[in-house]
């Protein structure tokens, strides 16, 4: 009977520490949290009027260079962060193009998900639901 004592207690400490642990440490941001703080730093900035075009989508997308220049008078969003995959566009849709509400959206992603060895069925699946979510949101 000792012994199941000694056991409870430490199964009660165990209990409280991991307990105490979680509320001093919260999950983990989304490594795209902080691309999320500068895409609504830069909208504070210069607020972006709805019916933009949106580039969406890799590093690609963050680092072309004079892409706003290369489309005219056409507002353009780029909305690109570096090692992005389709699931991470899917993730952060709201953020990344539903909130700006545009007229059109142009998406460059899926290499980084056949780079990390995503079988390029599953590539063509999220670029499915990519498509799907933003004509439910925005039909």
């Amino acid at each position: 009977m000792r012994r199941f004592g000694i056991v409870a207690m430490f199964l009660l400490w165990a209990t409280a520490v991991c307990a105490d642990e979680r509320a001093v440490s919260p999950s983990p941001p989304s490594r795209w949290t902080q691309a999320m703080r500068d895409f609504a730093a830069m909208d504070r900035v210069t607020p972006p009027r709805p019916g933009a075009v949106v580039f969406v989508g890799s590093s690609a997308v963050r680092l072309w260079q004079g892409l706003e220049r290369q489309f005219g008078g056409t507002v353009v969003l780029k909305r690109g962060g570096g090692g992005a995959r389709l699931s991470d566009c899917i993730e952060n849709l709201e953020q990344l193009v539903v909130k700006y509400r545009p007229r059109l959206v142009l998406l460059y992603a899926g290499d980084n998900d056949l780079a990390d060895g995503t079988p390029p069925r599953e590539v063509l699946r999220r670029f499915a639901a990519f498509a799907e979510r933003i004509h439910e949101r925005l039909p």
